[in-house]
């Protein structure tokens, strides 16, 4: 007898690495996230709450070193090479008497990622970092794959900025946000805006990349929302413009591919449905989860993302027998001492989200899991976030999208011309 055939997946991973805190805890803390990434080995990783210096584009892709120099962290977090004649992290000065050059920026996606395979990070600045002023905190995206471009996206920082339509920007110039009504949502007579709160200290952001993969070419978005328990009308205006960003994102993300059939006369380009993933810091029962996953409108919108998670949950029995006691949970004080220093209940707050699957098949979803979840030898976690990994089909289904051409099926979808078999 046959056997079946495995399909070939991208792994997609998130995970909120807590900028440099922890103190004297933070260079295990390091280690210990760049072993779970290691062990991982994702094709695309989102990382929310990384550092950088200020001085850096607000939004750049750049590239990164797959084999990595030996690196010397510092208490600080800062990080510096060390050659063949041992430390060298002292002065300015050589044996020689030669003047060495001046450190490079800070820039924490490189202390996380440097020398475990991938190709490029993209990262968008959110808000000034509160512990220092010369550096800010934002997101990134990891590929191991080209990233032809990037995007950053400033969301909404109050309930009242439902009538904000956002600031997009690649590089550092401003660029309008196509897709987005200039409300940020679809407007509505019945619409309640909900409660102005308190503004935030930092403003919250997104950032996509378009990944050119064998599987196809996507968007790929990672947003880290406001984390107040009581911040839910900000995260529900948050949510409607991180979506419509995304589906914008996406739309780009499948012209790359068009494009790139046209200049080439052919091959392996075709889009490939989007992922939006990251720290939303709300559990899936709430009006904004609910609205992502499409069991809600929020201002007369609606959308459909999967939630990786529970769709792997749902759909491989062996799985949800195996994770019958295990509810997703990515921020647990109960279990983990970096998390415990704010007294709150364990959650689901992190997500792997992917667009409706191709009509080929591609981009569905195959297993999820939750990782950076076990401390090391003395009990420090990576993070105060556990993170979440999800893997998609990357081949297309042997004779579906022939079967549904035949039989007249319409690939309804919010994503209009994503994954397009």
């Amino acid at each position: 007898m046959e056997a079946p055939c495995v399909p070939r997946v991208l792994r997609f991973m998130t995970i909120n690495v807590w900028y440099t805190a922890g103190g004297p805890t933070y260079a295990a803390r390091l280690a210990g996230l760049r072993r779970w990434i290691a062990a991982v080995r994702p094709d695309v990783l989102a990382l929310q709450e990384v550092l950088r210096d200020a001085s850096l584009p607000a939004c750049s892709v750049t590239q990164l070193d797959a084999d990595g120099p030996s690196m010397a962290v510092h208490s600080g977090g800062q990080e510096e090479a060390t050659g063949d004649g041992g430390g060298g992290g002292g002065g300015n000065i050589d044996g020689g008497g030669a003047s060495l050059p001046p450190p490079a920026p800070y820039d924490q996606s490189h202390e996380l990622l440097d020398g475990l395979g991938f190709a490029a990070v993209a990262y968008g600045a959110a808000s000034s970092f509160w512990g220092d002023p010369s550096q800010v905190i934002g997101n990134a995206i990891a590929s191991r794959h080209p990233i032809l471009d990037a995007e950053r996206l400033t969301l909404p920082s109050t309930a009242g900025d439902w009538e904000e339509r956002g600031t997009s920007s690649k590089g550092d110039k401003a660029v309008p946000l196509t897709g987005v009504p200039a409300n940020g949502v679809a407007t509505s007579p019945a619409r309640e805006v909900p409660p102005v709160v308190s503004r935030p200290p930092e403003r919250r952001a997104a950032v996509s990349a378009v990944v050119a993969t064998s599987a196809g070419t996507l968007a790929v978005t990672t947003a880290h929302l406001n984390w107040r328990l009581h911040d839910s009308p900000v995260r529900q205006a948050q949510v409607v413009a991180l979506d419509a960003f995304a589906l914008a994102r996406g739309r780009a993300a499948a012209a790359a591919a068009a494009a790139a059939v046209t200049s080439t006369g052919g091959g392996p380009h075709r889009p490939f449905p989007s992922v939006l993933l990251g720290d939303f810091n709300a559990e899936p029962p709430s009006t904004e989860l609910c609205f992502l996953r499409g069991h809600a409108t929020i201002g007369g919108a609606s959308t459909a993302w999967t939630d990786a998670w529970e769709a792997a949950r749902r759909s491989a029995p062996a799985v949800a027998a195996a994770a019958a006691t295990d509810g997703g949970e990515t921020y647990v004080p109960s279990a983990n001492p970096a998390a415990a220093l704010e007294a709150e209940p364990d959650r689901r707050l992190d997500y792997v989200c992917v667009a409706p699957p191709a009509a080929d098949g591609r981009g569905a979803v195959v297993r999820s899991r939750v990782v950076c979840d076990w401390p090391d030898g003395e009990g420090v976690f990576p993070s105060d976030h556990y993170g979440v990994v999800a893997d998609l089909r990357a081949d297309a289904v042997r004779g579906l999208a022939a079967e549904r051409r035949r039989l007249g099926w319409s690939h309804a979808s919010p994503h209009p011309g994503e994954g397009e078999g």
